[in-house]
C-alpha cells in the first residue's frame, strides 16, 4: 500500500516516541495533543508489547502493563496458547518465565525478570465515574505505542467489579494495554469491542487484576497452552446482559432492546445499566416521557449517570451499518 506523507511522518514520530519511552522520558505534547495530562504521557513507560509464539510458528501480538516489579498483566486471549512469550519495548526484549491465568476474566499475569519500567498507581474502587475522561494506551497500528482519549460511557457491574465501557478507541494489537484516568492511574485493561466500533469499547476492572496478582504470589510454572474462553467470548445468549444489550444498541434494534431491558429489570431492578437500556430504547421509539422516567431511575441508582444530559442525540449512535455477528455467535471482537 502506498503511504501518504502524513502516514510516513506519523510512523517516524511513533518510532521516536517508542525510543523516548524506553529511556523513561516523556514524549512531546505536540504528538498527542496539548491537552493530554502529563501523567498520561508518563503512563507510557508502563506499557510493553507482547509477542506470543504459538504452536506451528504463528505469532500473536498484544500489549501488557507492568503492574508489580517483575510482573505484567495482559489478556489471556493474547497468550493462552503460547509456547513462548516475550515482552518488548523498543530494542529491548525480556522472556516471560511463567504465566498465571484467569481465563474466565481474560487476564494473565506474566512473570519477567529485570524488565525496566514504571508501575502505575491503580484507581480506587468507586472513584471512576460515568462521563470521566480516560485514555487508552497500547501497541496498535504500526506496532508503536498509541494513545486515544474518550470518556467512560458506562460502568457495568459484573462478577464483583465493574466492566468499563468507553468511547476511547483501541484497535488490533492493543489488547492488554491500559486505560488510564487524567492522573495517570490505571483504571482498566483494554480488551474487546463491538465490531461496529463507536462507544462500544470495553476494559476489564483493576479489581480483577489485583485479585489475580494476590493469587499468583511467587508461583513459577512453565509456559504451556491454556484452554477455555473468556466471559465475553461466549455465545451471545450466554454473555452478560450488558453485552447483549450493547449488541442490540449497536444494531439499533430498539424494539428488541426494549423487550430485553424490561426482562433485565425484572430480574435485576437495581442495575442502572438496565434502566439506561430501557430509556434509550424508549427514546428511539419516540416515547419520551417514559424514556425520561427510566433515565431518572438510572440516575437514582447510580448518580454518576447524571453527568450525561438526558439526550441521546449525540455521537453514541452514529453507526452506519449493522454489526456483523461472528466469534461464536457474538458481536464482539478482541482488540489484538
Amino acid at each position: 500500500m502506498l503511504l501518504t506523507p502524513v502516514v510516513i511522518l506519523w510512523k517516524t514520530a511513533m518510532r521516536i516516541i517508542g525510543t523516548v519511552l524506553m529511556l523513561g522520558l516523556l514524549p512531546s505534547f505536540a504528538v498527542w495533543g496539548e491537552d493530554t495530562p502529563v501523567n498520561v504521557f508518563a503512563s507510557g513507560s508502563s506499557i510493553f508489547m507482547v509477542r506470543a509464539q504459538y504452536p506451528g510458528g504463528r505469532v500473536n501480538y498484544g500489549s501488557a502493563i507492568l503492574v508489580q516489579p517483575g510482573k505484567f498483566v495482559t489478556n489471556c486471549h493474547v497468550t493462552r496458547q503460547a509456547q513462548r512469550i516475550v515482552v518488548v519495548r523498543g530494542s529491548a526484549a525480556w522472556s516471560v518465565e511463567s504465566q498465571t491465568p484467569d481465563i474466565e476474566h481474560d487476564l494473565c499475569i506474566l512473570a519477567v525478570r529485570d524488565a525496566v519500567g514504571e508501575v502505575p498507581g491503580f484507581v480506587k474502587p468507586g472513584e471512576l465515574k460515568v462521563g470521566e475522561k480516560v485514555y487508552a494506551l497500547g501497541y496498535g497500528g504500526f506496532g508503536h505505542l498509541t494513545l486515544s482519549d474518550g470518556a467512560v460511557v458506562a460502568l457495568h457491574p459484573y462478577d464483583g467489579a465493574k466492566v468499563i465501557q468507553t468511547s476511547a478507541s483501541f484497535t488490533f494489537g492493543e489488547s492488554g494495554g491500559g486505560l488510564f484516568d487524567g492522573r495517570g492511574r490505571l483504571v482498566g485493561i483494554i480488551t474487546f469491542k463491538t465490531l461496529a466500533g463507536g462507544e462500544y469499547h470495553f476494559a476489564l476492572p483493576v479489581e480483577w487484576v489485583q485479585a489475580l496478582l494476590a493469587r499468583s504470589g511467587n508461583k513459577t510454572a512453565a509456559i504451556a497452552p491454556e484452554t477455555g474462553k473468556a466471559f465475553w467470548e461466549r455465545p451471545s445468549e450466554a454473555q452478560p446482559k450488558f453485552m447483549q444489550a450493547a449488541t442490540l444498541e449497536a444494531e439499533k434494534d430498539w424494539g428488541a432492546l426494549l423487550k430485553f431491558a424490561k426482562g433485565w429489570i425484572e430480574v435485576d431492578a437495581t442495575n442502572a445499566g438496565a434502566w439506561i437500556a430501557k430509556s434509550e430504547a424508549l427514546h428511539y421509539l419516540n416515547h419520551e416521557t417514559e424514556a425520561a422516567s427510566a433515565f431518572d431511575e438510572a440516575v437514582r441508582l447510580d448518580s454518576s449517570y447524571a453527568q450525561n444530559e438526558y439526550t441521546f442525540e449525540h455521537t453514541r449512535h452514529d453507526l452506519n451499518e449493522r454489526v456483523t455477528v461472528q466469534n461464536l455467535g457474538a458481536s464482539y471482537s478482541q482488540s489484538q
